[in-house]
């Protein structure tokens, strides 16, 4: 990976709420869900996607286009999904119960685990 799509990658997973000093650190780590459903960090995140786009062409990554505010619901979930699966991570959405309400209905707390993807023999892919 060049220096130039490395030091970008970062600067941006850092704006979007995945704190790293390196790529690699961000396997296992675990997200809150309303952290990547804020609203104000999209738009701190937005000013990278000019620099992304550089890395990375619009049409392959639907996240990166113009109308993805409009059209995609969760667009800041969607870019940093497409990102992580050109470096060969999933995003996977994970509940962990959060116990019950007074009213005896179970409460859950929303995550998402980022993992190293498989490849099919079962080892992880390596480039």
């Amino acid at each position: 990976m060049t220096d130039f799509r490395n030091e970008t990658l970062k600067n941006f997973l850092n704006a979007a709420g995945i704190v790293c000093e390196n790529i690699d650190m961000i396997d296992g780590m675990m997200i809150p869900r309303e952290v990547l459903l804020s609203d104000e960090r999209y738009k701190d995140v937005k000013k990278y996607i000019p620099s992304l786009k550089e890395v990375y062409s619009s049409s392959y990554m639907t996240s990166l286009q113009k109308t993805a505010t409009s059209t995609q619901k969760w667009p800041l979930i969607n870019i940093i999904r497409q990102i992580l699966k050109t470096l060969d991570y999933s995003l996977t959405p994970v509940r962990i119960s959060d116990g019950y309400t007074k009213a005896k209905k179970k409460k859950y707390k929303r995550l998402f685990k980022i993992e190293k993807m498989k490849s099919i023999n079962g080892e992880e892919n390596c480039d």
